[in-house]
Order: structure tokens, then C-alpha cells, then sequence
């Protein structure tokens, strides 16, 4: 009976984590554009005031909201904060992690597309859990910034996924403790 009670204390423990880890993701898509500069090396955002055109997912309270940027991304740079807005009650931040690619085209290479991965955190009236995402920069050296769009994704197990593996680890403990009994 008491290894009874300690299988189903120890199954009660793993389902409280399950339900714990049950914080939903970021996700969604955000899209903004602008005017900017240029080159080889970095995009030069300047001051120029930027909007968030289209959100979706839970990244859609900053809708409409205004974006904060650095002063620029230089390519050789990756960790920083490449975007920040608060709107309905969110605040919204996608952090570049790793290197950037960067891709020419157009007549005279006039076009510039500047895509990587990163990492959006939204807090708020909500606090999801941190989720993986990339962004796409597409750039015209005479129209400015053409789109960018930032998409999260899930990044961690369901609770379902949780759930399943505790099952599992309580009926092998379970047959431990049952083989141990049989060899005292």
C-alpha cells in the first residue's frame, strides 16, 4: 500500500508540472514598413516613425501600434533587439539570434533581402512563453523598406506531450518498485 501511495503522490507531482508548462506560446505574424538606407554592411532605420501594418495570432493586440528600432542592424551584429511595440495592453520584442542572411537582386542589385532567426517575448495582460521565430527584411535602395514580417512559432512540448511522458515514467517506476519488491 505504500508504494501505492508514493506512485500516486509522484503522479500527482508530474501532472501539476503538465499543467503548469500549459502557457501558451507566441504566435503569429507581425508586418511593418518604411523608409531607411542601405548598404553592404547594415540598414540605417533613422527616426522616421514606424507602424505595425498587420498583426496576427497573439502578437495581434500591437496592431496599429507604434515599432521602436535600433538605430540599425548591422549584419555582422546578431543578439539585438530588432523590434519593440506595446499595443492593447502587450508588449511585443523580437530578439535576432545568429547570423543574418543577406540576398541581392534587382537591376543593379537594388533590392536587398535581409532574413534570420530570432526570439519573441510578449508580455502583458498575458505572459506567453518565449517562442523561436525568423524575419524577412525585403529592401528597395529607392522606395525604402518594402515589408518586414516577423513569424513565431511554437517552441516547446504540448502539455499533452507532458502528460504522456509522465504516464510513462510513472508506470516504469511503478514496475521498478514491483520488481524490487519481488526480489526482498
Amino acid at each position: 500500500m505504500k508504494t501505492f501511495r508514493t506512485l500516486a503522490l509522484l503522479g500527482a507531482v508530474l501532472f501539476a508540472f503538465a499543467s503548469v508548462a500549459s502557457a501558451t506560446p507566441v504566435l503569429g505574424a507581425v508586418a511593418f514598413s518604411g523608409l531607411d538606407t542601405w548598404n553592404t554592411t547594415e540598414v540605417l532605420f533613422g527616426s522616421a516613425p514606424y507602424t505595425i501594418a498587420a498583426a496576427n495570432g497573439t502578437l495581434a493586440p500591437i496592431s496599429g501600434a507604434a515599432v521602436t528600432l535600433p538605430a540599425s542592424l548591422v549584419f555582422a551584429s546578431p543578439d539585438e533587439v530588432l523590434l519593440s511595440s506595446t499595443g492593447g495592453g502587450e508588449t511585443v520584442t523580437f530578439t535576432i539570434t545568429g547570423p543574418v542572411t543577406v540576398t541581392y537582386s534587382g537591376v543593379g542589385n537594388s533590392i536587398q533581402d535581409v532574413f534570420g532567426n530570432g526570439y519573441f517575448t510578449e508580455t502583458g495582460a498575458i505572459n506567453y512563453l518565449g517562442s523561436v521565430g525568423t524575419f524577412n527584411l525585403s529592401d528597395s535602395s529607392t522606395l525604402g523598406i518594402q515589408a518586414v514580417e516577423f513569424t513565431a512559432g511554437a517552441s516547446g512540448p504540448e502539455p499533452s506531450s507532458l502528460v504522456l511522458l509522465g504516464t510513462g515514467l510513472l508506470g516504469a517506476s511503478a514496475l521498478f518498485f514491483r520488481r524490487q519488491r519481488r526480489e526482498a
